[in-house]
């Protein structure tokens, strides 16, 4: 579907997420404004697998209109590639009943995904699941039944199964999705790409993976924009959400730097950095905002103002005590490295 507008299931899967964005977070865009332009590549950091909900939350408005109807081709999404399997909620999410995961593991997603909702794998030629390998060399094997479905979502390493021709296979479609993926930008889409590939474990930002540049290069769209979400639980009621634009950058861009540059300043990740260092939050904070000022990095303009600081953090140094401070440190600490 890169040529073709998508048609209404599209439009109500973007809905959904957006609803859930809005109901789980006080979602806020910063930045510069969007616009959907042809041949644009959307680089996006991974926080968490809240970052699409919020993403469509942040930006399907600014790029469709309040309902994009009809018009436009829409924003194709460049996503894991085991959501493209058969039983993927067999291994998915991790938390999930065993009960539910094996009523599940039957369930394919992957032709809905990439021919209503524009989603396009990316696989890795160096990594496969074991689901994948037993569906296609032993089809017979007793391990594809449903009980096992949390087990055949390990990850297997070319040291981990001597199969040359599995990992030939692999490789082959790797290629494909690379070809894919440049393809719908050459052709005129938009595409959105997470270039650290899962959700960042610990709070940084980056590295990213190998092969994101190759995308850049080959594709050569005429703009890079980078999106970045970020997330300050140090409030009360709802976390806030917050999903920072970049203005368009040329294709020889430093993607990881211009995330970096991208990732907002939030009340959260500056008390918690402080509170780790021993410092006064309050003087950490108005230091954070007038560096965010002169580096051109997002955050809320209401922060400039010295009471509306002084309330804020108040507030996360009161939440502070009962949340986890790691994540939201190293946070801070990556994106000024």
């Amino acid at each position: 579907m890169r040529g073709g507008a998508p048609g209404r299931l599209y439009d109500f899967t973007a809905l959904v997420l957006a609803t859930y964005a809005r109901v789980r977070y006080r979602v806020r865009a910063l930045g510069a404004p969007f616009t959907m332009e042809p041949r644009t590549l959307i680089v996006s950091s991974h926080r968490s697998d809240d970052d699409v909900p919020v993403l469509v939350a942040g930006i399907y408005r600014q790029a469709h209109g309040r309902l994009r109807g009809r018009h436009g081709p829409g924003l194709h999404f460049a996503v894991r590639d085991d959501l493209f399997l058969r039983g993927f909620f067999g291994g998915y999410p991790e938390r999930l009943p065993e009960l539910v995961r094996r009523a599940l593991f039957p369930v394919d997603l992957g032709s809905i995904l990439h021919e209503r909702l524009q989603c396009h794998p990316i696989r890795s030629a160096t990594r496969m699941r074991l689901v994948e390998y037993l569906r296609a060399f032993e089809p017979e094997s007793e391990l594809l039944r449903a009980k096992h479905a949390q087990q055949l979502w390990s990850v297997l390493a070319p040291a981990e199964l001597d199969v040359p021709e599995a990992w030939a296979q692999r490789r082959a479609s790797a290629i494909e999705d690379f070809r894919e993926l440049v393809g719908v930008v050459r052709d005129g889409g938009t595409l959105v790409i997470f270039p650290e590939g899962r959700p960042s474990p610990d709070g940084t930002v980056g590295p990213l993976m190998d092969g994101v540049g190759a995308i850049v290069r080959r594709a050569w769209p005429a703009r890079v924009v980078a999106v970045a979400p970020a997330y300050d639980p140090l409030v009360e009621g709802r976390p806030r959400a917050y999903f920072a634009i970049s203005p368009p950058s040329t294709p020889d861009v430093d993607v990881l730097h211009l995330l970096k540059r991208t990732t907002p300043l939030t009340v959260g990740d500056s008390v918690a950095a402080a509170l780790a260092d021993r410092a006064d939050p309050d003087r950490r904070l108005e230091e954070d905002v007038a560096a965010a000022r002169e580096e051109g990095r997002p955050y809320e303009a209401e922060l400039d103002d010295p009471e509306i600081r002084r309330a804020r953090v108040q507030t996360a140094v009161r939440v502070a005590g009962a949340r986890p401070l790691d994540r939201l440190v190293r946070t801070y600490r990556s994106v000024r490295a």
